[in-house]
């Protein structure tokens, strides 16, 4: 799962809109010296992957980012079902 944990059920009752969820990873296989924010889109309950990525060297930087161009600011830790570079998922 990609920092969602029981969002999805809840994301799924908005089936008519596709939610934008940014979930960001520190040193993933392919940025291993960065930390990476991956953006999904959830339609009618189902994840899709996009191709937007934010690359950083640091948590500080990512974050100013996704505050200040893509979304609210609620932010979900991470979970314990979730992959081990997962830091927090942002809606």
């Amino acid at each position: 799962m990609y920092g969602f944990g029981l969002l999805l059920n809840t994301l799924q009752r908005n089936e008519m809109n596709a939610i934008s969820v940014w979930t960001v990873y520190k040193q993933p296989d392919d940025f291993p010296q960065h930390f990476v924010a991956r953006r999904f889109e959830v339609v009618a309950g189902e994840l899709h992957h996009t191709d937007q990525v934010i690359v950083a060297s640091n948590m500080t930087a990512v974050r100013r980012h996704l505050a200040q161009y893509h979304l609210s600011g609620t932010v979900m830790p991470r979970t314990d079902n979730d992959d081990p570079d997962v830091v927090e998922t942002w809606l």
